[in-house]
């Protein structure tokens, strides 16, 4: 495939990006006045106006970032609601305010590491929680210039896609396999801090080189969003061209 179809490639693939999520499906929405309100088509101009919103609520707001674990995981309609009530009591429990989350979140926005993820999935779940999807979304959604979400899908698309995309671009940063690549049924983990760092670089990489191919001002978020939406119709994406 030559460098202009690669680039239309990953062009369609955000295009086509679509996580409709209805918020007022929550169903403890009448505790929270004024939220759990919205409705989002779920394409990429409409997901970014969530992302805003939270930005500017969330150093004084709980209430945002419940909606946040809510539309996280929405498309998992047997446990949004227990996983949202779940956040919303480890909260509450543990008496940590808004700032006290946002806190957390810019201090590993301003230096990624596995300690500080650890850090905010615990102030969500428990002392003991090791999954990492939930307490990944808030960074994606403070500076999504930089930071991509990361889930089991695109862990199964490094999974198959990673040999391939690190070959095309050997000086770039390279894919690192997820822990266990063979089961990726199972959900992201303190364990996957190696795939997950090199998803952040990958993805800021390739946002730049985007960039500099194409006239749209491609955000690390954009690049996760394209490969949701490719893997998610079966599609793997093309490398591109490093220049």
């Amino acid at each position: 495939m030559g460098a202009t179809e690669a680039r239309e490639a990953w062009q369609r693939a955000l295009g086509q990006y679509c996580y409709q999520v209805d918020l007022t499906r929550f169903e403890d929405r009448e505790q929270f006045p004024g939220y759990f309100a919205e409705q989002i088509p779920g394409n990429r101009d409409t997901t970014k106006d969530v992302e805003d919103p939270f930005r500017e609520r969330a150093p004084r707001h709980l209430e945002v970032w419940y909606e946040v674990v809510f539309w996280k995981m929405f498309s998992q309609a047997g446990r949004r609601d227990k996983q949202t009530r779940a956040v919303i009591k480890r909260i509450t429990a543990s008496g940590l305010s808004a700032a006290d989350l946002w806190w957390r979140c810019c201090e590993y926005v301003r230096d990624p590491s596995k300690g500080r993820l650890k850090a905010i999935a615990r102030a969500l779940l428990s002392e003991e929680a090791r999954s990492i999807a939930i307490g990944a979304t808030f960074p994606a959604f403070m500076a999504p210039e930089r930071f991509p979400m990361v889930d089991t899908r695109v862990a199964k698309w490094a999974t198959a896609c990673a040999p391939c995309h690190n070959a095309a671009d050997p000086t770039g940063p390279q894919l690192v396999l997820p822990a266990y690549p063979g089961n990726r049924t199972t959900v992201l983990t303190l364990s996957d801090w190696p795939f997950i760092e090199s998803w952040l670089r990958w993805c800021r990489h390739t946002a730049s080189k985007l960039r500099s191919q194409t006239d749209f001002e491609w955000r690390a978020r954009d690049v996760e969003m394209a490969v949701f939406s490719a893997w998610g119709n079966g599609r793997a994406l093309p490398p591109l061209s490093t220049r």
